[in-house]
């Protein structure tokens, strides 16, 4: 009896320490985990408090163009709002998102009516150093509400005499894609059009588009653009008119245009309804 009674307590004690070994292990790992969280987490960017970009300036740039020139349908509208609210949402960390509406330029130039970064995607929050409820909060009340509000607003029917589309998109290729700090990153301009260009300069009313004519003409030399490794998205705002028919020819008068400038035309949506 007393040789088994040792027996069972070697084993009872080889069981005690393989118990004991494994506990420290794991809690070294765990250990080791957390440290390692802090000593290799990224190293703290310095964020503008009002735009919510980097101070060093933003991973990637996106323009949209709005031309509330002519009203737009409900369904239309809600096209837009739905398409918009994707691109929103895809946007990574330290993206920048800028709106802006087709507007006159012969006394200044066009300045963003929004301009916001991005701020950390929930989905990428460290949970060791991070805390998800608080990115997601930040997102939706510091990023996607003020945005959304904006576009609201520039929604909202305001028509005009004139649709200076061309002057527009030429001031924003200057002031917005221009300097040499926003080089070197992917750049995205987003026109949300009728492209029914309507101006002292050129008028699609007055004329059909006729893109060689208006190359070879003194307005055509004067609207000149810079959009060189610039991705250009045209969102088709559908109309009932004449002046637009099926609307190929603004189509291809304007992808022209952008071609010459060094715009990469890559992306052609027509928008989802019928507009008068």
């Amino acid at each position: 009896m007393a040789r088994r009674q040792r027996k069972r307590r070697r084993s009872s004690a080889s069981h005690s320490l393989g118990l004991y070994l494994i506990s420290a292990f794991l809690f070294a790992a765990v250990i080791g985990v957390v440290i390692s969280a802090f000593y290799f987490r990224p190293d703290e960017v310095a964020i503008n408090p009002e735009t919510l970009c980097p101070k060093a300036g933003p991973s990637a740039i996106t323009a949209i163009v709005i031309d509330r020139t002519d009203s737009f349908g409900v369904v239309t509208k809600a096209d837009i709002e739905t398409q918009i609210d994707n691109l929103f949402s895809s946007l990574k960390t330290g993206e920048e998102i800028s709106l802006f509406t087709v507007d006159e330029t012969k006394n200044a130039v066009l300045s963003p009516v929004a301009r916001i970064c991005s701020p950390q995607d929930p989905d990428e929050v460290n949970p060791l150093t991070g805390s998800r409820p608080i990115a997601e909060q930040r997102w939706a009340e510091k990023f996607l509400g003020p945005l959304e509000g904006v576009l609201s607003e520039i929604l909202t029917e305001k028509e005009a005499n004139q649709s200076p589309i061309l002057e527009s998109l030429q001031s924003i290729s200057v002031t917005h894609f221009g300097s040499k700090g926003r080089a070197g990153i992917p750049r995205r301009l987003i026109v949300i059009s009728d492209l029914l260009q309507n101006s002292d300069a050129v008028s699609f009313y007055k004329n059909p588009p006729n893109y060689a004519s208006f190359r070879e003409s003194i307005s055509g030399r004067g609207m000149n653009a810079d959009f060189r490794d610039v991705k250009v998205e045209i969102w088709l705002v559908q109309r009932n008119h004449a002046a637009q028919g099926k609307g190929s020819d603004v189509l291809k008068f304007f992808g022209n245009w952008f071609e010459q400038n060094g715009g990469d035309l890559s992306r052609l949506l027509r928008l989802t309804g019928m507009n008068d």
